[in-house]
Order: structure tokens, then C-alpha cells, then sequence
């Protein structure tokens, strides 16, 4: 009776130790993910080699995957100063275009789904990102208008932000971290 109760002690014990560590992967981005400045990115996303937590956290962020070849994703949760995007701050993301042939930046609420907002903008791309005389650009992310390329933040809490960078240049896909990526930095 006593190897019994210690056996069934152990099992429960596993099994809560197991799915603790899954959910603290997934919901963290523990999966072995590449930081670059403010953004994460994810190798595996749109992959056979993905492994079972970037799998788990593409069907909780719920981007169709393409394959690495055709796009790349980047996610951004913090600013470059490390700290949580808050909706209630203003922040300004300062880039150039991309080595690619199309790129989106897309802001998502606390639910994983587009903001809601009275304007209806949701995102910004390499077609419709207004630049500057140097070609750089910038979007702001605030609650309040903005002048220029503003995404609003809406009554959401937080903000995450999605980088797609679709058809890279063959150097990007060589060394992912040589991308220059945007720059997320909130306004004091």
C-alpha cells in the first residue's frame, strides 16, 4: 500500500511538474526563440522542424505560418529598453524598409486579436508606411492621434506587436539576427 500511495504521489507530482513547465514555455516564449533588439523570433514558426512549444504558441497566436523561405515572423511583447508594452504609453517604432519583398508591422490586444478602434487601422506595410525625406519611417502606437503613421491602442492593456517579413532577401535567411529590425521605443 505504501510503494502504491508513493507511486501514485510521484505520477501526480510529474504530471504537475510537466504541465507546468509546457505552460511556462508556451506562455513565456521559452522555446528557443532568437532576440533581436525588442523582437523574438521563432526559426521553427512555418516549419516540419518546429518543435511541439513553437507549435503550441503559432495556435495560441494563431499567424498562418508560412513556410521560412516565403516569411519570417517576428514578436515584439517589450520595448528596446526591455520594458512591457502598455496600451496606456506611447511608443514610436523608427525603421527602414526591410530586406525583403514586403513587410507588415501589426499590433495585437491583450485577447491575441486585432485592437479595436474607431479608425480601423490595425497595421502598417512596405506599400502604405508614410517616410521620411531619408526613407526611414515611423509609426507611433499610442491611445491618443498622432500625426503621420499611428496605429491606436484602443482599451486594450497590453500590446503585442507582429513583424512579417515576407520573401527575405537570401542574406536575411542565412543569418536571421543580420536583419535590422525596427526599433520600439516608448515616449517619456
Amino acid at each position: 500500500m505504501k510503494r502504491l500511495l508513493f507511486f501514485g504521489f510521484a505520477m501526480v507530482a510529474a504530471l504537475i511538474l510537466g504541465a507546468g513547465s509546457a505552460w511556462l514555455a508556451i506562455g513565456t516564449g521559452m522555446s528557443g526563440g532568437i532576440q533581436i533588439g525588442a523582437w523574438r523570433h521563432y526559426p521553427g514558426y512555418g516549419s516540419p522542424i518546429a518543435n511541439p512549444y513553437v507549435r503550441a504558441q503559432t495556435q495560441i497566436a494563431g499567424p498562418l505560418a508560412l513556410d521560412r523561405s516565403e516569411a519570417i515572423y517576428f514578436i515584439a511583447d517589450r520595448d528596446n529598453e526591455g520594458e512591457p508594452l502598455r496600451a496606456e504609453y506611447d511608443y514610436r517604432i523608427e525603421g527602414r524598409d526591410l530586406e525583403a519583398r514586403w513587410w507588415s508591422i501589426t499590433a495585437y490586444g491583450d485577447d491575441h486579436h486585432l485592437i479595436a478602434n474607431s479608425v480601423g487601422r490595425y497595421s502598417y506595410n512596405s506599400a502604405n508606411v508614410a517616410r521620411n525625406a531619408d526613407r526611414s519611417w515611423t509609426i507611433h502606437l499610442s491611445r491618443t492621434p498622432k500625426r503621420g503613421n499611428w496605429i491606436p491602442t484602443g482599451d486594450s492593456h497590453s500590446v503585442e506587436l507582429f513583424l512579417r517579413v515576407y520573401n527575405p532577401a537570401p542574406v536575411v535567411l542565412e543569418n536571421v539576427g543580420s536583419l535590422n529590425v525596427p526599433r520600439i521605443i516608448r515616449e517619456r
